[in-house]
């Protein structure tokens, strides 16, 4: 457990004193993140919806009028 400790220390030692590891292994993340933030949205866009009103009363035309002005 010791060795592993002090090789733990060691290569801790090693990025910390080199630039180009600190900024692969802080920044490429945040890169990511910003990346994958401006790729991946929730908002959907041009879905075709199917409406089946097999009871066609009021409450039904109203739901189908909304969903249809969304």
């Amino acid at each position: 457990m010791k060795q592993f400790l002090t090789f733990v220390k060691k290569e801790f030692a090693h990025v910390l004193r080199d630039r180009k590891t600190l900024l692969i292994l802080f920044g490429m993340p945040v890169v990511q993140i910003l990346i994958f933030g401006f790729a991946l949205t929730n908002e959907v866009k041009n879905a075709r919806v199917v409406i089946m009103d097999q009871a066609n009363d009021a409450a039904s035309q109203r739901i189908t009028s909304m969903i249809a002005a969304s």
